[in-house]
């Protein structure tokens, strides 16, 4: 007897990995794809429990429960950017997350994209940061630079650069093309570029 497929499912009921009913075995049988994908679960659980008892840490650190090398002034400092950090690497490990699960699911998983994966976490943390910086600075006028010195605020807008860190890492670059300008000639490479400006 044939299973049925997803779309011929007498309940209705759509299956988005796009298996048949009853079809319960893994579709990665080699060892190796096994271990890999085992080991990334691993990497980015760790990433997502251990955000939250790191910012428990700060908070701790905040309120001097835990005495740290950090000079007295400078502790707002120090745990406004390390909640920016974290906040920016608890979005993009979520992110991160959802994507491996859903690539597993659907049978896209591929050890290509582990890079992707492991790097997308710390690099939206460093986005996450480099974005309170242009609010602090008040480069961007989205938000007061006062209002950055809230510990709520830091969080929410570091975990929506860590999520969204492409479209923000996209916006990042528009403001900086509107920094500093576009070239005219952009049909040359930069070292072309070079080598024609020193001729």
């Amino acid at each position: 007897m044939v299973n049925p497929s997803p779309k011929s499912d007498p309940s209705g009921a759509v299956f988005s990995d796009e298996r048949k009913r009853g079809e319960w075995k893994t579709r990665y049988g080699e060892k190796e794809a096994k271990r890999a994908i085992l080991l990334e679960a691993i990497y980015l659980a760790v990433l997502l429990f251990g955000c939250p008892l790191f910012l428990i840490l700060i908070w701790l650190i905040k309120c001097d429960h835990i005495k740290v090398a950090v000079p007295p002034g400078q502790c707002p400092v120090f745990c406004r950017y390390a909640y920016a950090w974290l906040g920016g690497l608890y979005g993009g490990t979520v992110y991160t997350t959802k994507w491996l699960y859903h690539g597993v699911a659907h049978g896209q998983w591929n050890i290509d994209r582990r890079l992707w994966r492991f790097l997308s976490p710390p690099l939206s943390a460093a986005l996450a940061v480099a974005f309170i910086w242009m609010i602090d600075s008040e480069l961007f006028s989205i938000f007061e630079g006062e209002s950055v010195q809230k510990t709520p605020i830091v969080l929410s807008c570091a975990f929506l650069v860590g999520y969204f860190s492409d479209r923000a890492a996209a916006k990042m670059a528009e403001f900086a093309m509107v920094l500093f300008g576009v070239s005219k000639d952009t049909s040359q490479s930069p070292k072309d570029q070079e080598a024609g400006s020193t001729n």
